[in-house]
């Protein structure tokens, strides 16, 4: 074999090693993104749902400190029943999607990927061709093995923190890679709190109509 073509064999090879390297990463780490985030929506929504429900004491407290109109005791109660949907629409939708059992999921399926990272970091060409595609399998099995999916934000956040491993998304210049950057960071945020809005704008809302049509005009008892 020629040097010429032992150089385009070992270069063929680097781009393969390179490749599974890139792709082993970028999913060890939207994995571990994926373990921590439902982690975290875990314990968020056992919170939301908390406030939720001390919210509609408190209201239902509200006749006890004010003297109110009938129109009043109507906005309260309109007010308790919302509030009341939204805790058990709340709890039904995060329950059934059991967060801390893909957290687990997840987190092992990205520690397998450590794993696997390691034992193929140091290889550069000097590699058989039925030894990569020994790893290659190894990877796959890994990925096959979990039977759940991440969803997007956390893809969307890696691209936000780890540019590195998306050249071909920051390949615009310097305000064209703060523009992507922006752009999947944007997403990210969007993504992964879009589950609360209507929790959160709930209470809000709530709270804004309580202001004007009881606290500001409403006499203590």
């Amino acid at each position: 074999m020629s040097d010429e073509n032992k150089n385009q064999d070992n270069q063929f090879i680097h781009n393969r090693i390179r490749d599974l390297k890139r792709r082993i990463e970028i999913t060890r780490d939207i994995r571990f993104k994926a373990a921590n985030g439902l982690s975290k929506r875990n314990t968020t929504s056992m919170y939301i749902i908390s406030t939720l429900s001390l919210y509609v004491i408190g209201i239902a407290l509200i006749p006890t400190i004010f003297r109110l109109e009938t129109y009043q005791n109507a906005i309260i109660s309109a007010l308790s029943i919302v509030l009341s949907i939204f805790i058990i629409f709340t709890s039904i939708i995060e329950g059934t999607k059991d967060h801390r059992y893909l957290s687990r999921v997840f987190h092992e399926c990205a520690s397998k990927l450590v794993t696997l990272n390691i034992e193929i970091r140091d290889i550069n060409t000097d590699i058989s061709e039925d030894r990569l595609c020994e790893l290659t399998n190894k990877y796959n099995f890994i990925i096959e093995d979990c039977k759940e999916n991440h969803d997007d934000v956390y893809y969307y956040k890696i691209i936000s923190e780890r540019p590195d491993l998306f050249p071909k998304e920051y390949n615009r210049g310097l305000i064209g890679n703060k523009i992507t950057y922006l752009k999947y960071l944007s997403l990210a945020f969007v993504y992964e709190y879009r589950w609360m809005f209507f929790q959160i704008s709930s209470i809000i809302a709530s709270s804004i109509i309580i202001y004007i049509y009881i606290i500001r005009v409403a006499e203590f008892i």
